[in-house]
């Protein structure tokens, strides 16, 4: 991807910014247990769209570059299978503005909320930290209820493959078709 980005003439910024997310990911995420639990419709927007938008990093990938973060996203889950994919049906459209409004981490020591800086305005924080560890531990067990609920579905790296190359020219049709 960081290839990719250097041939689209982009700042030396957003290149330490992508490059910055890509050694978190090698470091943190894929050497760590880390669920992700997101809403189908933002995968489905990410597919269609490819935006990543990452703490002050907002970037427009190319369909190419969502195919190859898809194959290492796998690749991943095949080397680390403590990483969960969650996604959540929707019954109803989320509204555009509300889409990536809001993330939560957790190390079960610190947690934090983290807002989407750009649907902010100058008045509020785009971080919130969390230090109670009984705050942290009851935030942890709603997200772990959650996850076992009828409507959030686990994705493991074999089902993801799976689907992926079941649907693998509707997604190419999709990507280009922006």
């Amino acid at each position: 991807m960081i290839d990719l980005c250097k041939q689209q003439n982009l700042t030396d910024e957003t290149i330490a910014s992508l490059k910055n997310l890509q050694i978190m990911w090698e470091e943190q995420f894929e050497k760590n247990p880390i669920s992700f639990i997101l809403p189908e419709l933002n995968l489905m927007d990410y597919i269609q769209k490819g935006k990543v938008i990452f703490g002050d990093l907002k970037y427009q990938t190319t369909p190419q570059e969502r195919e190859e973060q898809l194959s290492y996203l796998i690749q991943s889950m095949y080397k680390n299978p403590l990483i969960d994919i969650y996604l959540m049906s929707q019954q109803e459209n989320v509204n555009d503005i509300n889409y990536y409004k809001l993330s939560y981490y957790s190390n079960q020591k610190i947690a934090y909320f983290k807002k989407n800086k750009y649907l902010l305005n100058k008045y509020h924080l785009p971080i919130y930290f969390l230090k109670n560890s009984l705050l942290i531990q009851k935030f942890d067990m709603l997200f772990s209820k959650f996850k076992q609920t009828n409507f959030v579905h686990k994705y493991t790296a074999e089902k993801i493959e799976n689907l992926y190359l079941a649907n693998k020219s509707l997604l190419h049709r999709i990507m280009e078709n922006k």
